[in-house]
Parts: structure tokens; sequence; C-alpha cells
């Protein structure tokens, strides 16, 4: 249960409330249940179906407030994720497979805090105060009684089918934005954390959020009390059949049939706590990994209140640097050393594995080194404030996400400046040579869906979104990858271009072409 009291600390005060008066209200509507079975056992069919129509309307408002409550705690732990992870250790992998750990057990969590929990509690209180009976038979005439009702509520759900279904589908549109914003969470937190802008994503995420919420709470409300509404009108039909015909109020008042409604009244909550208890076992390893993101990710050091602003261009001095990524692992960096100004690139050689990529990151302080230190200009970046250093960095990482294949060249570009022109894309998308194979696809080239590019062309556009950045500290993990001869060709010229312009330019060098390339040469490993 530990799990569930984490994640259950993660929402938000307005949640909880709901879950809790959730759970209140579906004690009552199950002894409501009860009560309607002893009226109807003393005789008083009226006030059978008063209390049963009550007690049919504490259900919908249970319903409706659980259903306010999925929404309320998947907005909780969307947010919660989203900050751990930008506010946490971005080089570290919390899960072999983040994005089902955001997505798919958001839901199991949701589905068990906001579900199996206050249902099971309403369960547990309502058993506490009754007690079983023996069954019996049902009569014949109350068989008629039920059928006629069964049959309004069929004819009741029918009705009410396309309206809710036309809900759903207004909710599940609205979740398309927040899904595209925490795929961003998800694959590209480094560039986003990189250049200084996970304050602001923060932000677009709430908001997507928020806007999520609000459609989605009225949705849900709504769609749950008419879910209800026909359970409701059958238990009117009840009432109306009995006081219709008298013989049936008769049948009804025998002892034999009030022991079997008592115990038809009393057996939902018993079995009730048998099934809650299941499935919160059965969820607990499901949400475990949720609770491990949001307990184990943090990122202390970036709390501190660096002050001081490097200006940049400036000369990098690396000094005896080492990293690892664990205490207890093998350090992925050992005593690096290195002098780098502007007016020449600085490449990065070496095997697989032997810390490119993470000497790259470390140069904006993703992570602090493990030992050494990394001085820029005369500012040890452990004292700088590192969100005004990031500001003025362009991240290139091996694996650039673009966003999902809907989404269009537009949006792929604006990720790194959410207020750049369409020139302005238009002609970064051109230095990198990929503006014409994109008109090639038959529309305007900045509306090309991203699903329908071939590696090499997310590669250029990836490209084309760092020389957009036009930052003053450029960062490029192997941006040769993926690209033929022509391509590395243009990556080189670029580089040159972006270091004659007094840009300072960082390679990890994934081809010999870049490698042998005039520059500021480290070799790693």
């Amino acid at each position: 249960m530990d799990v569930y009291r984490k994640l259950f600390g993660r929402l938000s005060s307005t949640t909880r409330t709901q879950i809790g008066v959730a759970a209140v209200v579906g004690v009552a509507a199950r002894l409501a249940v009860v009560g309607a079975a002893l009226r109807v056992t003393q005789g008083d069919a009226l006030g059978a179906g008063i209390v049963g129509v009550v007690g049919a309307m504490a259900f919908a408002l249970q319903r409706a407030l659980l259903a306010a409550a999925r929404v309320g705690s998947e907005v909780d732990l969307y947010s919660a994720v989203s900050r751990s992870l930008l506010e946490g250790d971005v080089l570290r992998v919390p899960s072999d497979d983040l994005q089902r750990v955001v997505f798919d057990t958001n839901h199991h969590a949701r589905g068990a805090l906001a579900q199996a929990v206050p249902s099971l509690a309403s369960d547990v209180v309502a058993s506490l105060v009754l007690v079983p009976v023996i069954a019996a038979a049902v009569p014949g005439r109350v068989l008629l009684l039920a059928s006629g009702a069964f049959v309004v509520v069929l004819a009741t759900l029918a009705a009410l089918r396309g309206v809710t279904g036309r809900l759903q589908e207004r909710v599940v549109q609205a979740f398309e934005e927040v899904s595209d914003a925490l795929l961003v969470v998800t694959e590209a937190r480094q560039e986003v954390v990189a250049r200084g802008g996970d304050a602001a994503f923060s932000a677009t995420v709430d908001a997507a959020l928020a806007r999520y919420a609000s459609l989605a709470k009225r949705t849900v409300f709504a769609t749950a009390l008419l879910g209800r509404a026909p359970f409701a009108v059958g238990a009117a039909a009840v009432v109306f059949g009995v006081l219709l015909d008298p013989a049936s109020k008769q049948v009804l008042a025998s002892t034999l049939l009030a022991n079997a409604l008592l115990l038809a009244a009393c057996a939902p909550p018993l079995l009730g706590v048998v099934f809650g208890v299941h499935e919160l076992v059965r969820a607990r390893p499901l949400v475990r990994p949720l609770a491990t993101i949001l307990n184990g990710a943090s990122r202390p050091e970036l709390a501190r209140a660096g002050q001081i602003r490097p200006t940049l261009p400036a000369a990098f001095d690396v000094r005896a640097l080492g990293f690892a990524y664990d205490d207890g692992l093998d350090p992925v960096l050992r005593e690096v050393s290195l002098r780098w100004s502007a007016g020449t690139p600085l490449v990065l050689t070496g095997p697989n594995g032997s810390g490119k990529s993470t000497l790259l990151r470390l140069l904006t302080e993703l992570r602090p080194p493990s030992n050494g230190a990394v001085i820029a200009g005369d500012v040890d970046l452990l004292g700088a404030d590192l969100q005004a250093l990031r500001r003025e960095v362009a991240y290139l990482p091996q694996r650039s996400y673009l966003g999902e294949g809907h989404r269009s060249v537009r949006d792929a570009m604006r990720l790194v400046r959410d207020d750049a022109t369409d020139d302005a894309m238009t002609t970064a998308l051109e230095r990198t040579k990929v503006l014409e194979a994109l008109r090639t696809h038959g529309m305007e080239p900045l509306d090309v869906r991203v699903g329908e590019l071939s590696t090499g062309q997310r590669q250029r556009v990836a490209l084309a979104r760092v020389l957009l950045a036009d930052a003053k500290l450029v960062l490029l993990d192997e941006p040769d990858a993926n690209l033929d001869a022509r391509g590395i060709k243009l990556v080189a010229e670029l580089i040159r271009e972006l270091t004659a312009q007094g840009k300072m330019v960082a390679v990890a060098a994934h081809t010999p072409e870049l490698a042998e390339m005039p520059a500021t040469r480290v070799v790693l490993g």
C-alpha cells in the first residue's frame, strides 16, 4: 500500500477531496439500497421507491465525482511526472520503456486511486453495518416488475448512447495536445533542458493539461450522470408498477422475499470488499514504476541559486573531469582536461562508449561532474546561473525528437523557438538543403508531416532546428550519423560557417570526415 500512499500524495487537494466525498456518498448509496429493501418488506412501497430513487441519485453522484477525480488524478500525475523528468536527472534513464510508464501506468494509477480505492472504502464501511441473510426465490410478479424495469433501462441506454459517444469523442480530441506535449517531455527532455527551456515548457505542459482538464471534467461529469439516468428511470418504473398493482405489494411484503431483498441489498458491498482488495493487489506492480519515477527522479543540485552568468563566447577550460552515472559504477570519463576557445570547433573522437556524448552534456552541466570542473571564461559552472547559460545553447542529441508522425515540420521546428516565423524556419531548412526535398511532398514544406520524412531528412530538419535557435554555443552529438556523403559534407560546411560567425561549436564526430577536420581535437577512451 506504500505505492498508493506515495501516488496519493502527488494528487492535488481538490482531487483528494473529490475522492473522499465520493467514498462518503458511496456509503450512503449502498445503505440507501438496503433501506429501500427494508421499506419494501414493511409494505411501504412509496417509501421504498423514494429511498430507492435517492439511492440511485447517490450512486449517480458518486460516479460523477469519481469520473471527475479520475480526470484530476490523470492531470495531477502527468504534471508530477512531467516536472520530475524535467527537474530530475535528465541523463538518467528511469525506465526501460519511459513512454509506457508515463502513459500506460498513469491509466492504471488513476483507475486505482480514483475508482478502486474510494469504492473499496465505501464497500468496507457499508459492509460493517450490514448483515447478510438467507437467499430466497423471487416470485413471478416481482420478475415481471424487474423485466419491465430492465426494458426501460435498455431503452433509456439506447437513447443516451449517441449523446455520451459524442461527449467522449471531445475528450479524446482534447487529449491529443496533452499527449504531444508529454511525448516531448519523454523523448526530447535533454534538448529542452539543454537550451534552458524546462521552466517554460513545464508551463506549456500545465497549460495543455488545464485545457484538457476543463473540458474533460465537464464531459465525464455529464456522461456519468447520463450513464446512471437509465437506472433511476428503471427504479421509478418499479415504483409505479407496485403502486398500480396491489397484488405485487402483497407479494413483496412476504417474509421469504424480505430475506431475499435484504440479501441482495447487502451482497454488493460485501463482494466489493473482495474485488476491491483484489484490484489493488493486481494493480500494485503496474503502478510501481510510476511511483519510482515520482519518488526518485530528483535533481537537488539545480536548486542552487547560481548568480554568475558566463558570457559567451568564452574560453572553456575543462580540468581533470570525471563522471560516473551512479555511485559504484565505473566512470564514463576519467581525468579529461582540455582548453577550447572561440574561432575553432571542438571535435571529440573515440570509440562507442568512450564518453563523447557525456562530455558534450557536461559542457552545459545537465548534470554536475563527479570530479573536476568546467570553467567558462572565469566562471565555474558549479556556481553559474545555468538557466542563463542554457538560453545561449543549441543541442543536437544523437536521437533528436521531432514529434509524432502526425506533427508537422513547423511544429518540430518551433520546439526550440516557439516564436519563430515561417520565413526564419524556411531559411534554416534551406541552409540544410532539405527544403527542396520537402517540396516534393506536394504541399507547403512546413506542413509536411514528420512521419513522411526519411531518416536522412529527419536529421537535416533537426540540424535546421539547431540553426534556427541562433545560439552562441552549439553542441552536435554525431550530426553526421544517418547522412550520406553529401550530407556529411554539408555538416562540415555548417560547422565552419557557424565558427566563422563567432559561435562556439563542439562536435562528437561519427565519421572520419568530421573527425579529421581542422579543430581542437580530443580523443577519448
